[in-house]
């Protein structure tokens, strides 16, 4: 049988997983990117803050930036972040409406993009397991 493994490190700011490295930050700029944010990838190959308030941003690619200010991305995997505060462990993740936030709160406003990102793996650390669907639903 084969296997891979993702490793769950307990390191601050950890990730493992599928990682990307090209395009550019926010408008172009590298300096704009936040480590532990949500961004998709734009017909630029500009990686701007995911939103699910706006269809485009939250049904592209997506991606968590995994360091400040370099265009290197957590497409699938395991990643910790102080920014993960408050979720319950096991329940599913979502694209926020607050631009480049993840929430455990399902949007629920007209027109709003509903895409899982992945699940909650420990609440208490802040460890999630980012595995967006390739699925969504506009909320009606």
């Amino acid at each position: 049988f084969r296997s891979r493994t993702i490793a769950y490190s307990t390191a601050t700011d950890a990730y493992s997983g599928d990682v990307v490295s090209f395009g550019n930050g926010p408008g172009g700029v590298d300096g704009n990117i936040i480590a532990g944010e949500l961004y998709y990838l734009d017909s630029s190959q500009n990686w701007e803050q995911a939103d699910a308030d706006a269809a485009s941003t939250a049904t592209n690619m997506l991606g968590i930036a995994v360091a400040d200010d370099t265009p290197t991305f957590l497409v699938k995997g395991i990643i910790k972040n102080t920014a993960y505060a408050g979720f319950t462990t096991g329940v599913p993740l979502y694209v926020s409406t607050t631009a480049g936030d993840i929430t455990s709160t399902a949007p629920s406003g007209t027109g709003d993009i509903v895409r899982v990102v992945g699940y909650s793996v420990n609440g208490g650390s802040r460890t999630i397991y980012f595995n967006p669907s390739n699925d969504h639903i506009v909320h009606a």
